[in-house]
């Protein structure tokens, strides 16, 4: 006798059975689209969204509605999910761009916030906020804001970015600060903002786990100390001069 194993599980949306009279490779892969789609919405925190174009599918398989009813059905969602896509990107870009570039836009954007609270992207963090490397682009990090009401007592995220901005044009001997990239602005999912990923390792880690900094501890080891601490003292007179104050220099800010 053979036994079979029965799933007592509801299939997801792309696992449904479609039916035989309506299948052609055009449709079955639009038809797969729009299940994706939905199985997409579902994950995220668009559930709701999800459950009303699905009724809307079920009425048609119920009714045994045909090909073109369908058509429609996937029509309006493609065009429901492209705009909504638009409308939660959260990089500004300008009108007109072409669609190879700003697909490239909307996949990084994902990535960002793919990257958030990802352990093993994480880079550090404060009081107010994270830090993650952004997953696919290994050279770039992302500050996250994790306390908008305690950040917004001294800080306001345009205002750090823009100092950011006019400090990554300070040098002093090899010290500098990191270069910054975008910022992203976003009500629902909080600010952000991107910058280089400096290879390396702040002072705090290296004193507190030296057995993963001995190529940077040969390297600091070979330093001229009173050099460094010059350097640092003209960098940030720099930083004065240009009207930027740090307001929190220690060893877990200063990166070798």
């Amino acid at each position: 006798m053979t036994l079979y194993y029965l799933k007592t599980t509801m299939p997801s949306m792309s696992e449904r059975i479609r039916h035989p009279q309506r299948a052609n490779d055009d449709f079955e892969q639009a038809e797969r689209t729009f299940l994706d789609g939905i199985d997409r919405l579902q994950r995220s925190s668009a559930k709701e969204l999800a459950t009303k174009w699905d009724a809307e599918y079920e009425r048609l398989l119920d009714s045994r509605a045909g090909k073109d009813a369908f058509k429609d059905l996937f029509s309006r969602f493609t065009e429901f999910t492209d705009k909504r896509e638009k409308a939660l990107l959260s990089i500004e870009v300008p009108d007109g761009l072409d669609e190879s570039v700003l697909a490239e836009i909307k996949e990084f954007d994902r990535n960002v916030i793919l990257s958030f609270r990802n352990a093993s992207l994480f880079q550090g963090n404060g009081a107010t906020a994270e830090v993650y490397e952004v997953s696919g682009h290994p050279h770039m990090c992302v500050k996250f804001i994790t306390n908008q009401a305690k950040y917004n007592e001294n800080n306001h995220l345009r205002t750090e970015f823009a100092l950011l901005s006019a400090a990554s044009g300070l040098r002093a001997g090899r010290v500098r600060t990191p270069v910054p990239y975008f910022l992203r602005i976003h009500p629902k999912e909080g600010h952000s903002f991107g910058m280089e990923k400096v290879e390396g390792r702040s002072l705090s880690q290296i004193l507190e786990r030296p057995e993963d900094s001995l190529d940077l501890i040969r390297i600091a080891k070979g330093l001229d100390r009173e050099q460094v601490m010059a350097e640092l003292n003209q960098f940030v007179l720099k930083m004065h001069e240009a009207g930027i104050t740090h307001n929190d220099l220690r060893r877990r800010n200063i990166m070798l």
